[in-house]
């Protein structure tokens, strides 16, 4: 409605979403006692920290009820002390051959760092994503009786953590496109770009 707010918030990821019941009123206590009224949730979805939202099984797909339950509990205690969300749709999820089906092997190899870069050109990945984030913010919660997707304790959504399109961190080589078909991946969604931006009707030739 054009309100506006401000946010005091602090980061809290990965496995400190995953906790029993106990811990989870002492963390969401804490945080409220703190002043702070807003939490960025991030790397929920992160091969790299367990339990994620996968539970233990490593195939970053399935999402583990368990775990689930976790997290729905974590962010009604959110609402209820009045702490709103800043979610992160994609924060470090790795890829295996069926994330999504028929990624190759020199693809699976290529995405070393939770689909950072890759994420942008390959719509795969982008529909892995989406179908994703209905199983888990799509999903009524039990607590709340409504979707995180559409609750008002979610006042801002985030695309992707700490990325950009070609490298980061320095260059470092686990985050540049390393098989030839994400390197011409990305050649074609870029030429198709210059093309609709400069040269729609093909009236440009190169001398």
């Amino acid at each position: 409605d054009g309100t506006k707010a401000n946010f005091w918030g602090v980061n809290i990821n990965a496995y400190s979403l995953f906790q029993n019941k106990q811990k989870t009123d002492i963390l969401i206590n804490a945080v409220a006692a703190g002043g702070y009224n807003l939490i960025r949730i991030l790397d929920w979805d992160s091969s790299f920290y367990y339990p994620n939202i996968f539970g233990y099984n490593g195939n970053s797909k399935d999402v583990a009820e368990e775990q689930l339950e976790q997290f729905n509990y974590f962010w009604a205690k959110c609402q209820e002390k009045g702490i709103y969300i800043d979610f992160v749709m994609l924060g470090g999820r790795y890829a295996s051959s069926d994330v999504p089906d028929k990624l190759s092997d020199s693809e699976v190899a290529d995405i070393s760092q939770g689909f950072k870069m890759e994420i942008y050109i390959d719509e795969r990945l982008q529909e892995a994503t989406k179908t994703l984030l209905k199983k888990v913010i799509g999903v009524v919660n039990k607590n709340t009786n409504t979707r995180l997707a559409e609750d008002r304790t979610l006042a801002i959504v985030e695309i992707n953590n700490e990325s950009n399109l070609m490298t980061m961190y320095d260059d470092l080589e686990a985050y540049r496109f390393k098989s030839e078909t994400y390197k011409l991946m990305a050649q074609k969604k870029y030429a198709e770009f210059l093309t609709k931006k400069y040269n729609p009707d093909g009236s440009l030739s190169v001398k």
